[in-house]
Formats: C-alpha cells, structure tokens, sequence
C-alpha cells in the first residue's frame, strides 16, 4: 500500500495508532464510555474493510 497509494497508507497506519493506543491505555479502566467503544468499533470496521478490499485485488 505504501508504493501504490501512499496517503492511504499514511492514514490507515494514524487509524491503526488510535486503536492501539485506545487498545493500551483506556480500556484499563473499569467503565469505559460507550461512545468510546462505538468509535474504536467504527475504526476497527474500517480498516478491516480496507484489509478486506486490498486481499481481493490481489
């Protein structure tokens, strides 16, 4: 991705920071805000389309 389209592999790899560091740092506590949880949801979702999308091009 980062040879073909440089600025999508720019912004998948910031989304994938975000998830990371919801994944390390906030779900320690005990109650996590549901909106919270929605959001890292919605990223999660679109970057595995865009996993999905890239495996079946080739």
């Amino acid at each position: 991705m980062v040879d073909i389209s440089p600025d999508q592999a720019k912004t998948s790899i910031h989304s994938l920071s975000k998830l990371m560091r919801y994944m390390l740092y906030e779900t320690n506590m005990e109650l996590v805000p549901l909106s919270k949880e929605i959001d890292f949801m919605k990223k999660y979702i679109d970057l595995m389309k865009l996993r999905v999308s890239r495996q079946n091009k080739g």
